[in-house]
């Protein structure tokens, strides 16, 4: 299984909705080995989220998409959502539910999170069709747990004040939304 039906079923295996993701980056979605989908092979573990923002900072990748768990042992299980589709790059990490978690309810953040992430996904793309948000804009949007939150974004006169918020995809949603008045 490969593509969307792929993608989809990635994400229904962890109890998770669809996100919009584009139509070219979709179909090129493919198992990439263990239980990662994405449009590549994840170039270091998952969970290693530095190395994928200097990445995108140093040698920009491309577009691309990865899914998956990752984390550092039995109790540090990570399911991990990376999107860097112009304009937008968002990394997101959420605690997995797992025998071993302390944490309230990680099933329904994780759902819950990923249901943000595809509203700000949707959100940017209305943005950007509307001319509203300039081609050469990126919104970089790091939602992390382990790592904690924030956003920016590069490639505009007057670039909002970055943040780091509880909330990054919800900040930077407001901030896209703004956009239109």
């Amino acid at each position: 299984m490969s593509g969307e039906d792929g993608l989809a079923a990635a994400l229904a295996a962890h109890g998770l909705p669809p996100v919009p993701v584009p139509q070219r980056l979709a179909a090129r979605v493919r198992g990439q080995g263990g239980a990662a989908w994405g449009t590549r092979r994840p170039p270091v573990a998952l969970h290693r989220l530095r190395w994928y923002l200097e990445e995108l900072e140093q040698r920009p990748p491309g577009e691309y998409l990865l899914l998956g768990p990752s984390g550092h042992g039995m109790a540090s299980r990570w399911l991990h959502l990376y999107l860097v589709h112009e304009p937008l790059a968002l990394f997101l990490q959420c605690a997995q539910a797992d025998a071993l978690s302390s944490r309230p309810d990680p099933a329904g953040r994780l759902r819950a999170r990923v249901e943000a992430a595809g509203e700000l996904v949707r959100a940017v793309g209305e943005a950007r069709e509307a001319g509203r948000l300039p081609e050469w804009a990126r919104l970089e949007v790091v939602a992390s747990e382990p790592a904690g939150e924030s956003w920016r974004v590069a490639g505009v006169e007057d670039p909002p004040e970055p943040g780091a918020p509880a909330d990054a995809i919800a900040a930077a949603a407001d901030w896209v939304r703004g956009l239109a008045r």
